[in-house]
């Protein structure tokens, strides 16, 4: 736990929880904080900090951590909580709660519920980490740039889902990849993720609408294509589907792994709703705004969900950051570029909102 964790009380009474759990063995925690920096403990809980998690778990020969952190927004205190695999350092469990110290018999229940449902979830450990970057659009024009994220969002969510399969942030994959190669003994081969590099295309394009879509992906492990899936379908809201059920059932039959298969489109609204309100309280709204576009994938008449989404693509230009980009002002180089990526943010927040129904109407 961090700091303002370790006088509430909590972490002993999540101890006790953990206690009655069979096969559970716990670490001594004053281990934990002589194998880390107290610089470094806040930054456990991040999405690019795998590596780390993976070099603490080697220093204290463990399986999994539990990583607590109390913090305030707005004047709500929250509990923060990751759940990590020490192997591969990837995230199994994130979420983020109202905390009040008057409740901590509960939150340590609730917990201990935590630790259980991860372990029966990867009770056979992680049977594969895979990573799923945004996809790219091959299209000239910008009108299905928005998708990239939430195509990826869709496949990477029906993963998640899936048991004994966990999920990691491209670059930190890609550093996690090369410590599993250097640490392992000559003839072994090891583990390493596997990357679902997918990208699309929408056919006969026009006024943001189309005939069909075109859908490619490829498995690597990094470095060179395992396999090579393509999908075409007259109907682009056939994608949903394909993205959200097929392609994560082919992806696992390719691997091999049993026991694991897609969960229902309500199942995957709901787990993307809870992660996207997760990562919304931690501030990481460039994570949420792909999470929230595939969820409109799977709910298109979401009215709530959309209306958050178009309030997150707002934040993003009103703070002057666009989707991967870095701000800049007006007569510095990269102005014209950054500017038009705050545009289409812009657009694309309207299309949202309807705004070019609206102004139709207003011409007829």
């Amino acid at each position: 736990g961090s700091p303002s964790v370790r006088g509430s009380g909590l972490v002993e009474l999540v101890e006790l929880e953990a206690q009655k759990l069979q096969g559970m063995e716990l670490l001594d925690r004053s281990n934990v904080a002589g194998a880390i920096k107290e610089t470094e403990l806040s930054e456990l809980f991040g999405s690019k900090a795998a590596g780390l998690r993976l070099q603490l778990g080697r220093r204290l020969k463990a399986d999994a951590l539990l990583c607590l952190d109390l913090t305030a927004v707005k004047g709500t205190n929250y509990l923060k909580v990751v759940a990590s695999d020490c192997h591969f350092g990837a995230r199994l469990h994130v979420s983020m709660e109202t905390y009040s110290d008057k409740n901590k018999e509960e939150a340590a229940a609730r917990l201990g519920g935590v630790v259980r449902d991860v372990r029966q979830r990867y009770a056979r450990g992680i049977q594969q980490v895979i990573v799923v970057p945004p996809f790219v659009c091959r299209n000239v024009v910008h009108d299905f740039d928005h998708l990239q994220s939430g195509y990826a969002c869709l496949v990477e969510g029906a993963l998640t889902e899936m048991p004994g399969l966990a999920t990691l942030e491209q670059e930190e994959a890609r550093a996690v990849r090369q410590e599993l190669l250097a640490g392992t003994s000559a003839g072994q081969a090891p583990q390493v993720p596997l990357f679902v590099e997918g990208e699309y295309e929408f056919l006969n394009p026009a006024a943001g609408k189309s005939t069909g879509v075109s859908i490619k992906v490829n498995l690597t492990d990094g470095e060179k294509t395992l396999k090579t899936l393509s999908w075409t379908s007259a109907a682009p809201a056939d994608a949903v589907k394909y993205l959200s059920q097929e392609l994560p059932g082919l992806i696992v039959k390719e691997k091999g792994l049993s026991g694991a298969a897609p969960v229902s489109l309500e199942k995957q609204f709901e787990a993307l709703t809870a992660r996207a309100r997760t990562l919304a309280r931690l501030g990481q709204t460039e994570l949420t705004i792909g999470m929230r576009e595939a969820i409109l994938l799977l709910k298109p008449d979401s009215a709530e969900q959309r209306l958050v989404l178009i309030d997150e693509y707002c934040s993003l230009v009103a703070h002057h950051k666009p989707i991967k980009g870095v701000a800049v002002r007006p007569g510095e180089e990269g102005y014209e570029k950054f500017r038009e990526a705050k545009t289409r943010i812009w657009e694309t927040a309207l299309e949202h909102f309807g705004f070019d129904r609206f102004a139709s109407r207003v011409a007829e």
